[in-house]
Protein backbone atom coordinates (compact mmCIF):
# COMPACT_ATOMS: atom_id res chain seq x y z
CA UNK A 1 0.00 0.00 0.00
CA UNK A 2 1.56 3.25 -1.12
CA UNK A 3 0.69 6.84 -0.38
CA UNK A 4 1.18 9.54 -3.00
CA UNK A 5 4.57 11.04 -3.69
CA UNK A 6 5.81 14.56 -4.33
CA UNK A 7 6.89 15.09 -7.91
CA UNK A 8 9.60 17.58 -8.75
CA UNK A 9 9.88 19.37 -12.05
CA UNK A 10 6.26 20.29 -12.67
CA UNK A 11 5.72 23.56 -14.45
CA UNK A 12 4.14 26.69 -13.06
CA UNK A 13 4.05 28.48 -9.75
CA UNK A 14 3.85 25.86 -6.99
CA UNK A 15 1.70 28.04 -4.77
CA UNK A 16 -0.93 28.19 -7.52
CA UNK A 17 -0.73 24.53 -8.58
CA UNK A 18 -3.62 22.19 -7.98
CA UNK A 19 -2.80 19.34 -5.63
CA UNK A 20 -3.74 15.67 -5.87
CA UNK A 21 -3.55 12.78 -3.43
CA UNK A 22 -3.37 9.07 -4.32
CA UNK A 23 -3.90 6.10 -2.02
CA UNK A 24 -3.03 2.70 -3.45
CA UNK A 25 -4.17 -0.76 -2.43
CA UNK A 26 -3.13 -4.08 -3.92
CA UNK A 27 -0.42 -5.51 -6.13
CA UNK A 28 2.70 -4.15 -7.79
CA UNK A 29 0.72 -3.44 -10.96
CA UNK A 30 -1.50 -1.07 -8.98
CA UNK A 31 1.58 0.65 -7.55
CA UNK A 32 2.88 1.12 -11.09
CA UNK A 33 -0.48 2.41 -12.29
CA UNK A 34 -0.66 4.93 -9.43
CA UNK A 35 2.82 6.20 -10.28
CA UNK A 36 1.67 6.49 -13.89
CA UNK A 37 -1.41 8.50 -12.94
CA UNK A 38 0.79 10.78 -10.81
CA UNK A 39 3.12 11.29 -13.77
CA UNK A 40 0.21 12.19 -16.05
CA UNK A 41 -1.08 14.67 -13.50
CA UNK A 42 2.38 16.23 -13.07
CA UNK A 43 2.62 16.71 -16.84
CA UNK A 44 -0.66 18.64 -16.67
CA UNK A 45 0.56 20.94 -13.89
CA UNK A 46 -0.69 19.11 -10.81
CA UNK A 47 1.40 18.71 -7.68
CA UNK A 48 1.15 15.54 -5.63
CA UNK A 49 0.73 15.75 -1.87
CA UNK A 50 0.94 13.16 0.90
CA UNK A 51 -1.61 15.14 2.95
CA UNK A 52 -5.18 14.62 1.69
CA UNK A 53 -6.29 17.82 3.44
CA UNK A 54 -4.23 19.83 0.95
CA UNK A 55 -5.74 18.18 -2.14
CA UNK A 56 -8.62 19.02 -4.42
CA UNK A 57 -8.34 15.73 -6.31
CA UNK A 58 -8.44 12.49 -4.31
CA UNK A 59 -7.76 9.15 -6.00
CA UNK A 60 -8.23 5.69 -4.50
CA UNK A 61 -6.56 2.96 -6.57
CA UNK A 62 -8.42 -0.18 -5.59
CA UNK A 63 -7.88 -3.94 -5.51
CA UNK A 64 -10.66 -6.53 -5.67
CA UNK A 65 -8.66 -9.76 -5.69
CA UNK A 66 -9.86 -10.38 -2.11
CA UNK A 67 -12.84 -9.09 -0.16
CA UNK A 68 -10.64 -7.48 2.50
CA UNK A 69 -8.76 -5.32 0.01
CA UNK A 70 -12.02 -4.24 -1.63
CA UNK A 71 -13.47 -3.24 1.74
CA UNK A 72 -10.34 -1.23 2.55
CA UNK A 73 -10.65 0.73 -0.69
CA UNK A 74 -14.33 1.53 -0.11
CA UNK A 75 -13.56 2.56 3.48
CA UNK A 76 -10.83 4.90 2.25
CA UNK A 77 -13.26 6.38 -0.25
CA UNK A 78 -15.55 7.22 2.66
CA UNK A 79 -12.73 8.79 4.67
CA UNK A 80 -11.73 11.02 1.76
CA UNK A 81 -15.39 11.88 1.12
CA UNK A 82 -15.52 13.47 4.56
CA UNK A 83 -12.46 15.59 3.73
CA UNK A 84 -14.07 16.64 0.46
CA UNK A 85 -17.26 17.58 2.31
CA UNK A 86 -15.35 19.80 4.73
CA UNK A 87 -13.60 21.58 1.85
CA UNK A 88 -16.82 21.95 -0.10
CA UNK A 89 -15.16 21.33 -3.48
CA UNK A 90 -12.91 18.96 -5.39
CA UNK A 91 -13.13 15.62 -7.20
CA UNK A 92 -13.11 12.20 -5.55
CA UNK A 93 -12.11 9.35 -7.88
CA UNK A 94 -12.06 5.58 -7.62
CA UNK A 95 -9.78 3.76 -10.07
CA UNK A 96 -8.50 0.21 -10.45
CA UNK A 97 -10.10 -3.20 -10.14
CA UNK A 98 -13.03 -2.30 -7.87
CA UNK A 99 -13.87 0.53 -10.27
CA UNK A 100 -13.75 -1.90 -13.20
CA UNK A 101 -15.89 -4.41 -11.28
CA UNK A 102 -18.65 -2.13 -9.96
CA UNK A 103 -18.58 0.86 -12.33
CA UNK A 104 -21.97 2.65 -12.27
CA UNK A 105 -22.93 1.07 -8.93
CA UNK A 106 -20.17 3.07 -7.23
CA UNK A 107 -21.63 6.37 -8.44
CA UNK A 108 -25.05 5.26 -7.23
CA UNK A 109 -23.95 4.04 -3.79
CA UNK A 110 -21.21 6.61 -3.14
CA UNK A 111 -22.75 10.05 -3.82
CA UNK A 112 -19.49 11.83 -2.95
CA UNK A 113 -17.60 9.92 -5.66
CA UNK A 114 -17.37 11.95 -8.87
CA UNK A 115 -15.21 9.78 -11.11
CA UNK A 116 -14.82 6.02 -11.67
CA UNK A 117 -12.03 4.87 -13.98
CA UNK A 118 -11.42 1.24 -14.90
CA UNK A 119 -8.11 -0.54 -15.40
CA UNK A 120 -8.07 -0.05 -19.18
CA UNK A 121 -9.11 3.61 -19.35
CA UNK A 122 -6.01 5.30 -17.88
CA UNK A 123 -5.06 6.77 -21.24
CA UNK A 124 -8.11 9.03 -20.93
CA UNK A 125 -7.50 9.88 -17.28
CA UNK A 126 -6.52 13.55 -17.66
CA UNK A 127 -9.51 14.28 -19.88
CA UNK A 128 -11.83 12.55 -17.42
CA UNK A 129 -10.41 14.52 -14.48
CA UNK A 130 -11.01 17.84 -16.23
CA UNK A 131 -14.58 16.85 -17.06
CA UNK A 132 -15.16 15.87 -13.44
CA UNK A 133 -13.62 19.14 -12.23
CA UNK A 134 -16.17 20.88 -14.46
CA UNK A 135 -19.03 19.15 -12.66
CA UNK A 136 -19.68 15.87 -14.50
CA UNK A 137 -20.05 12.53 -12.71
CA UNK A 138 -18.43 9.90 -14.92
CA UNK A 139 -17.82 6.16 -15.02
CA UNK A 140 -15.40 4.99 -17.73
CA UNK A 141 -14.53 1.29 -17.74
CA UNK A 142 -14.05 0.98 -21.49
CA UNK A 143 -11.15 -0.58 -23.35
CA UNK A 144 -7.84 1.09 -24.13
CA UNK A 145 -9.06 2.59 -27.40
CA UNK A 146 -6.82 3.55 -30.32
CA UNK A 147 -3.70 3.77 -28.17
CA UNK A 148 -3.85 0.06 -27.32
CA UNK A 149 -1.88 -1.30 -24.39
CA UNK A 150 0.71 1.50 -24.58
CA UNK A 151 -1.99 4.02 -23.63
CA UNK A 152 -1.79 2.52 -20.13
CA UNK A 153 1.90 3.39 -19.81
CA UNK A 154 2.86 7.07 -19.51
CA UNK A 155 5.75 8.31 -21.63
CA UNK A 156 7.64 9.37 -18.51
CA UNK A 157 6.72 7.53 -15.34
CA UNK A 158 7.85 8.62 -11.89
CA UNK A 159 10.10 6.45 -9.76
CA UNK A 160 9.58 7.20 -6.06
CA UNK A 161 12.31 4.81 -4.88
CA UNK A 162 14.95 5.96 -7.35
CA UNK A 163 16.85 2.64 -7.27
CA UNK A 164 14.24 -0.02 -8.08
CA UNK A 165 11.22 0.21 -10.37
CA UNK A 166 8.34 -1.84 -11.76
CA UNK A 167 7.88 -2.31 -15.52
CA UNK A 168 4.79 -4.16 -16.82
CA UNK A 169 5.45 -6.43 -19.79
CA UNK A 170 1.85 -7.55 -20.23
CA UNK A 171 -1.65 -7.01 -18.90
CA UNK A 172 -4.56 -9.32 -18.19
CA UNK A 173 -4.91 -13.06 -17.67
CA UNK A 174 -6.36 -16.00 -19.63
CA UNK A 175 -6.08 -18.69 -16.95
CA UNK A 176 -9.49 -18.32 -15.25
CA UNK A 177 -8.61 -20.01 -11.98
CA UNK A 178 -11.98 -20.80 -10.44
CA UNK A 179 -11.45 -18.54 -7.40
CA UNK A 180 -10.04 -15.53 -9.25
CA UNK A 181 -11.59 -12.27 -10.38
CA UNK A 182 -8.50 -10.96 -12.21
CA UNK A 183 -9.45 -12.00 -15.78
CA UNK A 184 -12.75 -10.15 -15.36
CA UNK A 185 -11.28 -6.87 -14.08
CA UNK A 186 -7.95 -6.84 -15.95
CA UNK A 187 -9.17 -8.37 -19.20
CA UNK A 188 -7.49 -10.88 -21.53
CA UNK A 189 -3.73 -11.21 -21.88
CA UNK A 190 -2.04 -8.55 -24.00
CA UNK A 191 1.75 -8.34 -24.32
CA UNK A 192 3.73 -5.14 -24.80
CA UNK A 193 6.12 -4.96 -27.73
CA UNK A 194 9.72 -5.70 -26.65
CA UNK A 195 10.88 -2.33 -28.00
CA UNK A 196 8.41 -0.51 -25.74
CA UNK A 197 9.55 -2.46 -22.69
CA UNK A 198 13.23 -1.80 -23.51
CA UNK A 199 12.55 1.89 -24.07
CA UNK A 200 10.94 2.21 -20.64
CA UNK A 201 13.76 0.32 -18.91
CA UNK A 202 16.39 2.48 -20.63
CA UNK A 203 14.61 5.65 -19.52
CA UNK A 204 14.50 4.42 -15.92
CA UNK A 205 18.18 3.44 -15.93
CA UNK A 206 19.08 6.87 -17.32
CA UNK A 207 17.44 8.33 -14.18
CA UNK A 208 19.46 6.12 -11.84
CA UNK A 209 17.36 2.97 -11.51
CA UNK A 210 19.53 -0.09 -10.93
CA UNK A 211 16.91 -2.85 -10.67
CA UNK A 212 13.64 -3.47 -12.49
CA UNK A 213 10.88 -5.95 -11.74
CA UNK A 214 9.06 -7.10 -14.86
CA UNK A 215 5.35 -7.42 -14.11
CA UNK A 216 2.50 -9.49 -15.46
CA UNK A 217 -0.39 -11.51 -14.09
CA UNK A 218 1.45 -14.46 -15.67
CA UNK A 219 4.75 -13.40 -17.21
CA UNK A 220 5.31 -16.92 -18.54
CA UNK A 221 2.51 -16.26 -21.04
CA UNK A 222 4.35 -13.25 -22.49
CA UNK A 223 4.37 -13.09 -26.27
CA UNK A 224 1.75 -15.73 -26.99
CA UNK A 225 -0.07 -15.06 -30.24
CA UNK A 226 2.60 -12.55 -31.35
CA UNK A 227 6.01 -12.54 -33.02
CA UNK A 228 7.62 -10.99 -29.91
CA UNK A 229 9.33 -14.18 -28.76
CA UNK A 230 8.73 -15.65 -25.32
CA UNK A 231 9.50 -14.33 -21.85
CA UNK A 232 12.97 -15.89 -21.81
CA UNK A 233 13.76 -13.90 -24.98
CA UNK A 234 12.53 -10.71 -23.33
CA UNK A 235 14.65 -11.30 -20.23
CA UNK A 236 17.74 -11.61 -22.42
CA UNK A 237 16.94 -8.39 -24.25
CA UNK A 238 16.27 -6.43 -21.06
CA UNK A 239 19.55 -7.68 -19.59
CA UNK A 240 21.43 -6.00 -22.44
CA UNK A 241 20.47 -2.51 -21.20
CA UNK A 242 23.68 -0.82 -20.11
CA UNK A 243 23.74 0.26 -16.47
CA UNK A 244 21.01 -2.13 -15.34
CA UNK A 245 22.29 -4.28 -12.49
CA UNK A 246 19.41 -6.59 -11.61
CA UNK A 247 16.20 -7.97 -13.10
CA UNK A 248 13.35 -9.57 -11.19
CA UNK A 249 9.98 -10.76 -12.46
CA UNK A 250 6.58 -11.71 -11.08
CA UNK A 251 4.26 -13.56 -11.26
CA UNK A 252 5.01 -16.97 -12.80
CA UNK A 253 2.43 -19.73 -13.22
CA UNK A 254 3.74 -23.23 -12.43
CA UNK A 255 2.10 -24.83 -15.47
CA UNK A 256 3.95 -22.43 -17.77
CA UNK A 257 7.37 -22.33 -16.07
CA UNK A 258 9.74 -23.74 -18.69
CA UNK A 259 13.21 -25.28 -18.69
CA UNK A 260 14.31 -22.53 -21.06
CA UNK A 261 13.36 -19.80 -18.58
CA UNK A 262 15.18 -21.78 -15.91
CA UNK A 263 18.30 -21.80 -18.11
CA UNK A 264 18.19 -18.02 -18.55
CA UNK A 265 17.89 -17.56 -14.79
CA UNK A 266 20.87 -19.85 -14.27
CA UNK A 267 23.13 -18.34 -16.92
CA UNK A 268 22.32 -14.62 -17.01
CA UNK A 269 24.09 -12.80 -14.14
CA UNK A 270 21.62 -9.91 -14.16
CA UNK A 271 18.57 -12.10 -13.50
CA UNK A 272 18.06 -12.46 -9.75
CA UNK A 273 18.17 -15.91 -8.24
CA UNK A 274 14.64 -15.62 -6.89
CA UNK A 275 11.55 -17.38 -8.21
CA UNK A 276 8.04 -16.51 -7.06
CA UNK A 277 5.92 -19.51 -8.02
CA UNK A 278 2.44 -19.64 -6.41
CA UNK A 279 1.16 -23.14 -5.61
CA UNK A 280 -2.12 -22.20 -3.82
CA UNK A 281 -2.82 -25.69 -2.42
CA UNK A 282 -0.97 -28.94 -1.70
CA UNK A 283 -4.02 -31.08 -2.49
CA UNK A 284 -4.48 -32.41 -6.03
CA UNK A 285 -8.24 -32.47 -5.52
CA UNK A 286 -8.30 -28.79 -4.58
CA UNK A 287 -5.84 -27.86 -7.35
CA UNK A 288 -8.20 -29.46 -9.87
CA UNK A 289 -11.18 -27.58 -8.44
CA UNK A 290 -9.12 -24.38 -8.67
CA UNK A 291 -8.35 -25.09 -12.36
CA UNK A 292 -4.64 -24.60 -11.72
CA UNK A 293 -3.45 -27.02 -14.39
CA UNK A 294 -0.79 -28.94 -12.44
CA UNK A 295 -0.46 -31.47 -9.62
CA UNK A 296 1.44 -31.18 -6.34
CA UNK A 297 3.95 -33.71 -7.68
CA UNK A 298 4.57 -31.64 -10.81
CA UNK A 299 5.01 -28.50 -8.72
CA UNK A 300 7.52 -30.12 -6.35
CA UNK A 301 9.45 -31.55 -9.31
CA UNK A 302 9.66 -28.13 -11.04
CA UNK A 303 11.00 -26.46 -7.91
CA UNK A 304 13.54 -29.27 -7.41
CA UNK A 305 14.78 -28.96 -11.01
CA UNK A 306 15.03 -25.18 -10.71
CA UNK A 307 17.03 -25.40 -7.48
CA UNK A 308 19.32 -28.01 -8.99
CA UNK A 309 19.99 -25.85 -12.05
CA UNK A 310 20.10 -22.39 -10.43
CA UNK A 311 22.64 -22.01 -7.67
CA UNK A 312 21.52 -20.24 -4.47
CA UNK A 313 17.94 -19.99 -5.76
CA UNK A 314 15.31 -18.69 -3.35
CA UNK A 315 11.70 -19.76 -3.91
CA UNK A 316 8.62 -17.96 -2.63
CA UNK A 317 4.95 -18.63 -3.29
CA UNK A 318 1.31 -17.82 -2.62
CA UNK A 319 -0.96 -20.23 -0.76
CA UNK A 320 -4.66 -20.11 -0.01
CA UNK A 321 -6.48 -21.91 2.80
CA UNK A 322 -10.17 -22.67 3.15
CA UNK A 323 -11.10 -23.01 -0.53
CA UNK A 324 -14.48 -24.57 -1.27
CA UNK A 325 -14.83 -28.08 0.23
CA UNK A 326 -11.27 -28.09 1.59
CA UNK A 327 -11.07 -30.90 4.14
CA UNK A 328 -8.62 -31.36 7.00
CA UNK A 329 -6.77 -33.92 4.86
CA UNK A 330 -6.51 -31.41 1.99
CA UNK A 331 -5.11 -28.88 4.41
CA UNK A 332 -2.57 -31.35 5.86
CA UNK A 333 -1.34 -31.96 2.30
CA UNK A 334 -0.78 -28.21 1.97
CA UNK A 335 1.28 -28.18 5.17
CA UNK A 336 3.23 -31.17 3.86
CA UNK A 337 4.05 -29.41 0.60
CA UNK A 338 5.30 -26.35 2.49
CA UNK A 339 7.52 -28.57 4.63
CA UNK A 340 8.75 -30.55 1.61
CA UNK A 341 9.68 -27.53 -0.51
CA UNK A 342 11.02 -25.36 2.31
CA UNK A 343 10.04 -21.95 0.96
CA UNK A 344 12.16 -18.85 1.51
CA UNK A 345 9.02 -16.72 1.64
CA UNK A 346 5.28 -17.29 1.56
CA UNK A 347 2.27 -15.03 1.03
CA UNK A 348 -0.72 -16.54 2.82
CA UNK A 349 -4.43 -15.91 2.33
CA UNK A 350 -7.78 -17.28 3.37
CA UNK A 351 -10.32 -17.86 0.63
CA UNK A 352 -13.13 -15.37 0.15
CA UNK A 353 -15.61 -15.78 -2.75
CA UNK A 354 -15.15 -13.20 -5.50
CA UNK A 355 -17.92 -12.05 -7.88
CA UNK A 356 -17.75 -13.31 -11.49
CA UNK A 357 -15.40 -16.17 -10.59
CA UNK A 358 -16.54 -19.73 -11.29
CA UNK A 359 -16.41 -20.63 -7.59
CA UNK A 360 -18.47 -17.63 -6.47
CA UNK A 361 -21.70 -19.64 -6.16
CA UNK A 362 -20.08 -22.80 -4.86
CA UNK A 363 -20.63 -23.81 -1.25
CA UNK A 364 -18.24 -21.99 1.08
CA UNK A 365 -19.05 -24.00 4.17
CA UNK A 366 -15.82 -23.75 6.14
CA UNK A 367 -16.40 -21.55 9.21
CA UNK A 368 -14.45 -18.31 9.48
CA UNK A 369 -12.70 -19.44 12.69
CA UNK A 370 -11.51 -22.63 11.00
CA UNK A 371 -10.10 -20.66 8.08
CA UNK A 372 -8.24 -18.44 10.54
CA UNK A 373 -6.91 -21.50 12.40
CA UNK A 374 -5.57 -22.99 9.19
CA UNK A 375 -4.10 -19.68 8.09
CA UNK A 376 -2.29 -19.32 11.42
CA UNK A 377 -0.96 -22.88 11.18
CA UNK A 378 0.48 -22.15 7.73
CA UNK A 379 2.06 -18.92 8.96
CA UNK A 380 3.55 -20.58 12.04
CA UNK A 381 5.09 -23.34 9.92
CA UNK A 382 6.48 -20.91 7.36
CA UNK A 383 7.89 -18.61 10.05
CA UNK A 384 9.82 -21.54 11.50
CA UNK A 385 11.16 -22.61 8.11
CA UNK A 386 12.00 -19.06 7.12
CA UNK A 387 13.88 -18.32 10.32
CA UNK A 388 15.86 -21.53 9.97
CA UNK A 389 16.85 -20.66 6.40
CA UNK A 390 17.81 -17.12 7.38
CA UNK A 391 19.92 -18.36 10.30
CA UNK A 392 21.99 -20.39 7.84
CA UNK A 393 23.33 -17.07 6.51
CA UNK A 394 24.73 -15.82 9.83
CA UNK A 395 28.49 -15.39 9.50
CA UNK A 396 28.34 -15.36 5.69
CA UNK A 397 28.68 -12.46 3.27
CA UNK A 398 25.92 -11.55 0.83
CA UNK A 399 25.67 -9.04 -2.02
CA UNK A 400 23.10 -6.32 -1.34
CA UNK A 401 21.72 -3.64 -3.62
CA UNK A 402 21.28 -0.60 -1.36
CA UNK A 403 17.83 0.94 -1.69
CA UNK A 404 17.65 3.59 1.02
CA UNK A 405 19.02 4.97 4.26
CA UNK A 406 17.45 3.98 7.55
CA UNK A 407 15.27 6.83 8.81
CA UNK A 408 15.90 6.10 12.49
CA UNK A 409 19.45 4.76 12.78
CA UNK A 410 22.45 6.80 11.67
CA UNK A 411 24.76 5.07 9.17
CA UNK A 412 22.33 2.18 8.68
CA UNK A 413 21.15 1.21 5.21
CA UNK A 414 18.47 -1.10 3.81
CA UNK A 415 18.65 -3.22 0.70
CA UNK A 416 17.94 -6.67 -0.69
CA UNK A 417 19.94 -9.68 -1.79
CA UNK A 418 19.43 -11.35 -5.16
CA UNK A 419 17.23 -13.81 -3.29
CA UNK A 420 14.95 -10.92 -2.25
CA UNK A 421 15.93 -11.07 1.42
CA UNK A 422 15.72 -7.70 3.17
CA UNK A 423 19.00 -6.70 4.83
CA UNK A 424 19.49 -3.84 7.30
CA UNK A 425 23.17 -3.10 7.79
CA UNK A 426 25.65 -0.64 9.24
CA UNK A 427 27.80 1.25 6.74
CA UNK A 428 29.93 4.36 6.96
CA UNK A 429 30.04 5.05 3.24
CA UNK A 430 27.50 3.11 1.16
CA UNK A 431 24.75 4.96 -0.65
CA UNK A 432 21.54 4.08 -2.46
CA UNK A 433 22.31 2.35 -5.74
CA UNK A 434 25.56 0.77 -4.57
CA UNK A 435 26.00 -3.00 -4.62
CA UNK A 436 27.88 -3.93 -1.44
CA UNK A 437 28.99 -7.00 0.45
CA UNK A 438 27.45 -7.37 3.89
CA UNK A 439 28.47 -9.82 6.60
CA UNK A 440 25.32 -11.15 8.25
CA UNK A 441 25.44 -11.03 12.06
CA UNK A 442 21.79 -11.57 13.05
CA UNK A 443 18.86 -13.38 11.46
CA UNK A 444 15.17 -12.73 12.00
CA UNK A 445 12.08 -14.20 10.38
CA UNK A 446 11.59 -11.45 7.82
CA UNK A 447 14.98 -9.73 7.59
CA UNK A 448 18.70 -9.96 8.21
CA UNK A 449 21.11 -7.56 9.93
CA UNK A 450 24.82 -7.11 9.44
CA UNK A 451 27.80 -4.89 8.74
CA UNK A 452 29.20 -3.80 5.40
CA UNK A 453 32.59 -5.15 4.36
CA UNK A 454 35.38 -2.54 4.47
CA UNK A 455 35.27 0.30 1.93
CA UNK A 456 37.87 -1.19 -0.41
CA UNK A 457 35.72 -4.26 -0.88
CA UNK A 458 32.67 -2.06 -1.42
CA UNK A 459 34.31 -0.09 -4.22
CA UNK A 460 35.49 -3.30 -5.87
CA UNK A 461 31.99 -4.76 -5.67
CA UNK A 462 30.40 -1.66 -7.22
CA UNK A 463 32.79 -1.81 -10.17
CA UNK A 464 32.13 -5.55 -10.58
CA UNK A 465 28.37 -5.02 -10.54
CA UNK A 466 28.60 -2.43 -13.29
CA UNK A 467 30.52 -4.83 -15.51
CA UNK A 468 28.78 -8.14 -14.86
CA UNK A 469 25.45 -7.21 -13.28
Amino acid sequence: MVDSTKIDGATGNRRDMRKAYIRTFGCQMNVYDSDGLAARLASAGWEMTSDPREAELWIVNSCSVRAKSEHKAISELGRLASIKARKGKGVLALVGCVAQQHADAILERQPACDLVVGTRAYGRFLELVERAMAGERIADVGDEGEGGIESLHPKSNICPNGVVAFVPVMRGCNNFCSYCIVPYVRGPEVSRAPADVIREVEALVARGVREVTLLGQNVNSYGRGTDYGDFADLLQRVSEVDGLVRIRFTTSHPKDFTDRLCEVMAENPKVCKHLHLPFQSGSNRILELMNRGYTREEYIEKVARARERIGELAVSADVMVGFCTETEDDFIQTLDLIETVGFDGLFTFRYTPRPFSKAYNWADGLPYREKIRRLQAVQDLQNRIQLERNRELVGKEVRVLVERRDKKRANWMTGRTEQNRVVHFYSAGADAGNVVRVKIERAFTHHLEGVEAHEGERKEEVVSSNVQG
